[in-house]
């Protein structure tokens, strides 16, 4: 007899409680972080109910208000990244961002005839005549150990053997007070 009221409570639980909660594991493991829909889970059991609102309910309910939530801030980062993106390819200055081991994390802009693909990921200072590169690096250097912005100026010849001048600024990014990266501003 135990046995037998053992089984029904098991079968019980399993269909008022288990059932619902491996279908909300199972909803959850399904959102897409990265592309959310602001799908809404909706549990098999009947809307009403002497019991009901119950704990499975306000679970439910927190993960559709987790999901919306998730819909919109994926959209707001993709609408600021967007701005963010346009912002940075129309303006004339060269904006690169230097990681700790000197390598072009991302580049705005390159020179002419080049992709971001063939830039990022190399170092800065190989990009410049060997007599500038000390200076570029010791204004990167000195960036990273005491976060403070530095500035330089420097003339390079075109293709065509002209010469500009250029003024270029670091900027530490610091992520909790410490410095992960350098941005590289230069116009």
């Amino acid at each position: 007899k135990t046995a037998l009221v053992a089984l029904f409570l098991l079968l019980v639980f399993h269909h008022l409680v288990t059932r619902h909660l491996v279908h909300l594991g199972a909803f959850v493991g399904g959102l897409d972080p990265a592309h959310p829909g602001g799908e809404q889970l909706r549990l098999q059991r009947p809307d009403g109910g002497r019991w009901r609102p119950d704990v499975l309910d306000k679970l439910a309910g927190s993960i559709n208000a987790l999901s919306t939530s998730l819909h919109a801030a994926v959209g707001e980062l993709r609408r600021s990244d967007d701005r963010l993106s346009a912002l940075t390819r129309e303006t004339p200055a060269f904006i690169y961002e230097i990681d700790a081991d000197g390598r072009i994390a991302f580049a705005n802009r390159t020179l002419p005839g080049l992709t971001r693909a063939q830039v990022e990921g190399t170092r800065l200072v190989d990009w410049f005549p060997a007599e500038l590169q000390p200076r570029i690096q010791q204004a990167l250097d000195r960036s990273f150990a005491d976060g403070q912005a530095q500035t330089l100026d420097y003339r390079l010849s075109d293709p065509g053997g002209r010469p500009h001048d250029y003024l270029a600024a670091t900027s530490p990014l610091k992520v909790d007070g410490v410095v992960r990266s350098v941005a590289w501003t230069a116009l």
